[in-house]
């Protein structure tokens, strides 16, 4: 009985505490890295090379091709796991193929109906 309820307890806790900890480290990153900033602000001169220091900081943004090999790459882990399921396990692993593949297959035509700016000329 009591093993029941501890199980369940740290069944429910546990993604609760993952999920605390991502968001929480995350925060601290930001935080950081905004402190970083400020500082680099109080000593810099020139205003254009905060500027670019900023605009090195941003994730690059994911060009039209690789959102294609992504979304390809998706699509036919999807299909192996829809065919693993259908030949050896079931219907839960079916499930989850499609939608992988349903996945793979939105990314892939998101690159291939939205090209890049460059790409257009």
């Amino acid at each position: 009985m009591l093993n029941n309820i501890l199980v369940s307890v740290i069944a429910v806790a546990m993604p609760i505490l993952i999920v605390g900890l991502v968001f929480f480290f995350d925060y601290r990153k930001t935080q950081d890295k905004n402190r970083t900033l400020i500082e680099i602000a109080k000593n810099a001169n020139d205003a254009g090379k905060i500027e670019d220091l900023i605009r090195s900081l941003d994730p690059p943004k994911a060009t039209s091709i690789q959102m294609k090999r992504g979304g390809l790459t998706t699509l036919f882990v999807g299909v192996g796991l829809f065919l693993f399921g259908l030949f050896f396990l079931g219907n839960i692993l079916r499930g989850a193929g499609l939608l992988v593949l349903c996945i793979g297959l939105g990314v892939f035509l998101a690159g291939l109906f939205f090209p890049d700016q460059n790409e257009k000329n």
